[in-house]
Parts: C-alpha cells; structure tokens; sequence
C-alpha cells in the first residue's frame, strides 16, 4: 500500500510518517477490511524542507515542489487505492495577511490533490446511467483521502461548545479555504471521485522547534520556551479560551479517522467531515499545568512568562469559535479522547528531553536526571 503525505516536512507530517511505520501498525483499513501493509510512504513539502532522518527508511521517498503545480501531484498520486493524508497549507497568521497566497495552496492546492486522486477514479461499471449508480468500493481503486481541516472552519456563531451542525461562517481567510477545502472532499465523494472525509484539527501542544505562522502557535510556546529556560511574550489573552490536542493522540486520531467507517461511496452521509477530539484550555491553564508538572525546586529554570498581547492576532485567535468544540461524531467514528493538559506536558518533556532543562514528576517521582 502507497501512502502520500503532503506537507510531510512539518512536524504531524514526520510524526504521522514515523507512526505509520511503527513495528506495531498493523497498516491501513478501508471501509473494514484487514488492514493493507504500508509497503512505501511519500514525504512531499516545499523545496529545502527538512525531513530529518526518514529518508534513512527503505520504506520513505521523498519529494519536493509546489502543492500549486497540479502535473507534481498527478506524479505522486499514480496508485489506485493508495491513501493521501493532505496536511499542506498557509498557517492562519500568513493567510490572513496573504489573501492570494493562502488561495493559490489552500484552496487550488487542494483542488489539485483532489483532481489528481479523481484521475485514477475506477471507469463505470457496464450498463450505468451515471457514476453514482456505479458504488464503487475499496476494491475498485478509490484513492482514500483524509483531508487536515480546521476548528478555524467556525467563526461568527454564539453557540458554546460548536458541533458538527454549527454553521460554518469562518472569520479569517484561513478558516476560508478550509470550509471550501471541506466542502470540496464531500462533493469529490459524493461523484465517486475518491472517497475523503476531512479532520477538523484542534491546536497541538506542545509542538517543539521554533515557533511557526500559525495564529495559535503561543498555545505550545507558552510551554515549549520556558521549558527551555527562555523568556516568552504571549501575544494573545492569557484568559482566551481555546481547543488543543496532544500531538500522540493527535496522530492516532488521523489514523483512526482514515479507518473509519462512514458509509458507501455516494451515499448518506454526505458530510465526511468530523471535529477531531480536544480539550478547551487557556494560556494560564497550560503555565498553571507546567508548574505542576515541572518540580516546584526546578521552578526558578523556567523561562518568564510576560504579557503582549497583539491585537491583530487576539483577534483572530479569538473569532475562530474554537473555545469548546464538540466531538461526540468522532468518538462514535472509533477515535479517542484527549489526555489531560499535565499528561500533554508529560509527553513532551518524554519525547523532547534533550530541549528541556527542566525534569518533571511522575506520582512525586523526578525523572530527566534529577534526584
């Protein structure tokens, strides 16, 4: 089995890549069948995009060019029944300031990998009036599509927490093209194109390396920064409430969602698109978290935290609508809940001990070295 990961250089790309090569995945389902091996991943992201050592893997190919050039991604989407997980695009923060730019990837780009996946559509079967009549299935070569969408998708809407029957009336150029981006995958699956369902994604925390242009990114450097002993400034409202995700849990929940089982190709539901598991935090409930987590003695290492709030951001952050965020769809799809924000923190300084100076304690037990 062929998986694509677009926007494969970024740090769920590499997770999603090193989880799906794991000893212990089974491989990929479709519509409940056993599982497929995953014989070759493809990593695909902009020109001088780092992808660490995965390349190392027999298993990884790597690619580079732009998500804009729909004659790239007919070159990489080229086996039936293969699986693309679509997670390129412009982050909130450079869409909203680049309207052109975040149109050219986001939206076309998308179009693009949906076309590219349409091209290897199954002919109709003998005898049908329309493709539709076809019900094409796993076994006739429909490329699976899981499409990264966001909570940013809801915008000018009173209702607390948003479901999946909220209407969807994004507040930034961003939350845009992802709805048309949702909306896309429902139709292209409604035709029998392929067979997509997207991932409406909470914030991560805590994503590590440096900050990136997302409009949300001071949820995991209000962490990330300290642990390292380094000052931050956070941008937005420290009491700004907001929905996050656990990169782990995160990850298992793409997988679990690409497996999930939502119906016939063509059929009811024609809405493929599910709100991803998360929990609603603030700035102040993740410091409050770290300071439990991290050993009182250790305090003085952290970081400061201090208070700058831009009001360009604070506004975007906050017309997102991702303040509560129900996910009852995805639960009943098979994927899991959320950690608690302490055990969000707990995984991070496990998996990226050598970026933080500080330990943190598991049942009052130290760990990281310190006694």
């Amino acid at each position: 089995m062929k998986v694509l990961i677009t926007g494969g250089g970024g740090f769920l790309g590499q997770e999603l890549c090193k989880s799906l090569l794991h000893p212990s995945c089974p491989g990929l389902r479709r519509l409940g069948a056993a599982p497929q091996k995953i014989e070759q991943v493809v990593l695909f992201d902009i020109p001088g995009a780092s992808f660490g050592n995965l390349a190392e893997d027999p298993r990884v190919r790597v690619e580079t060019g732009s998500i804009e050039d729909p004659s790239t991604l007919a070159r990489l989407i080229d086996t039936p029944g293969m699986s693309v997980f679509h997670l390129a695009g412009i982050m909130s923060g450079t869409g909203e300031k680049d309207f052109d730019l975040c149109l050219r990837v986001n939206f076309d780009g998308t179009r693009n990998v949906l076309e590219a996946c349409r091209a290897l559509k199954p002919r109709r079967h003998a005898g049908t009036r329309n493709v539709l009549e076809a019900r094409p299935g796993p076994q006739d070569g429909l490329v699976r599509v899981v499409f990264a969408s966001s909570g940013a998708t809801f915008g000018e809407t009173d209702e607390s927490p948003v479901c999946e029957t909220t209407k969807q009336v994004p507040l930034n150029t961003y939350g845009m093209t992802k709805t048309f981006g949702e909306m896309l995958v429902n139709d292209y699956t409604r035709k029998g194109f392929l067979d997509g369902c997207s991932a409406r994604l909470p914030t991560v925390v805590v994503r590590p390396g440096l900050p990136n242009a997302a409009t949300t990114s001071c949820f995991s450097g209000v962490i990330r920064e300290p642990l390292k002993g380094v000052d931050v400034a956070l941008p937005v409202d420290r009491n700004l409430p907001h929905c996050v995700s656990s990169y782990r849990a995160l990850i298992r929940n793409l997988r679990a969602l690409h497996d999930a089982v939502f119906g016939e190709v063509g059929q009811a539901p024609i809405d493929r698109a599910a709100t991803l598991p998360s929990v609603s935090i603030t700035l102040q409930s993740l410091i409050e978290a770290m300071h439990r987590v991290v050993p009182e003695s250790q305090h003085a290492k952290l970081g400061h935290i201090t208070d700058a709030a831009d009001p360009f951001l604070n506004r975007v952050v906050g017309t997102m609508a991702c303040r509560h965020m129900e996910h009852t769809r995805a639960l009943a799809l098979g994927l899991e809940d959320v950690p608690a924000v302490d055990t969000m923190i707990r995984e991070y300084i496990e998996d990226f001990a050598a970026d933080c100076i500080v330990g943190q304690t598991t049942e009052g037990v130290p760990t990281n070295g310190e006694n």
